[in-house]
């Protein structure tokens, strides 16, 4: 599962059971989206990315006799995929939403705005949680397996709730509409209300302090990988297709019509990356094409 071992979020548990006093790893949670903000901030530490690029693959015991017969058999970074998808459905839950919204209220001129947003979106998936703190794996993701077994080494692994929260957040890390970035600052106040140094433990696994500020970037076009999500100058957001080669790139544009074709790259003005819009760096080649368009226009 992405290179997880159970070991390795040790450091995540203590914090847990300091700052959540409902904390059972054995049951779904709220404690559960400490996991998941660490498992999104793990992705930017190269020794995770390497974790999960080397990760071997693992299955249920049980279905050992399934791979012999060459029939399909669902994989522990399966198992995270299913559980991530119900993550993403719970962060966007109607119900789960109103109740954050009327619970929030009487906050509303407490916080800060932005504080007030980000302790908003965890208690929708914090509330969602809690709600289902009896359900079980099996009757949430088809069957419930412990112990899983490498294909290549036999080697044993244990897969519970907490691998599952960090697995779904290396997941969804970068989707938009589970929105961990304003959870993961949220639990960083409650934490310093309790005096539990949340920053510290970010550092951990992200590599470095995601709040400390960092000086302004830039992306050039010709690093926009396939499956970016990207802003154009219309105002329209695309996803890219296939990347840039020299002035234009292949993307799905999201406009008047759904529509996938070739874009110039000087219409790209903002990349979405690691849970911020980072703005767009043009070459010399793409400036001078982007001031013969305006050239053009304007005649």
């Amino acid at each position: 599962m992405f290179g997880i071992e159970s070991k390795q979020l040790q450091p995540i548990h203590d914090l847990a059971k300091k700052l959540e006093p409902n904390y059972n790893p054995e049951k779904l949670g709220a404690w559960g989206i400490l996991f998941l903000c660490c498992g999104a901030l793990a992705v930017r530490n190269d020794l995770w990315r390497n974790r999960a690029k080397r990760s071997d693959i693992y299955i249920c015991s049980s279905d050992l006799k399934n791979i012999i017969q060459g029939l399909d058999v669902c994989t522990s970074d399966d198992y995270a995929i299913r559980f991530s998808e119900f993550i993403k459905k719970w962060c966007n839950d109607s119900h789960a939403i109103a109740v954050a919204n009327q619970r929030m209220e009487k906050f509303r001129n407490k916080f800060s705005e932005q504080n007030f947003i980000n302790h908003k979106i965890y208690i929708t998936l914090a509330y969602a949680l809690n709600s289902f703190q009896d359900m079980g794996k099996k009757e949430l993701l088809g069957f419930d397996c412990h112990t899983w077994i490498s294909m290549s080494s036999s080697e044993q692994r244990t897969y519970g709730w907490p691998e599952l929260f960090f697995a779904a957040g290396i997941i969804l890390n970068n989707e938009t509409s589970v929105e961990w970035p304003k959870m993961a600052s949220a639990i960083n106040t409650m934490g310093k209300s309790g005096h539990v140094d949340i920053a510290s433990l970010y550092e951990h696994y992200a590599g470095a302090n995601p709040f400390t500020k960092k000086e302004h970037k830039k992306i050039r076009v010709d690093q926009l990988k396939k499956g970016t999500r990207v802003k154009l100058r219309s105002g329209w957001e695309a996803i890219v297709e296939k990347h840039c080669d020299g002035l234009t790139l292949i993307a799905k544009v999201f406009g008047a019509f759904t529509e996938t074709g070739s874009i110039y790259a000087h219409d790209v003005v903002a990349a979405y990356t690691d849970g911020t819009w980072e703005e767009i760096e043009l070459t010399e080649e793409q400036k001078q094409s982007c001031e013969l368009a305006k050239f053009f226009n304007q005649r």
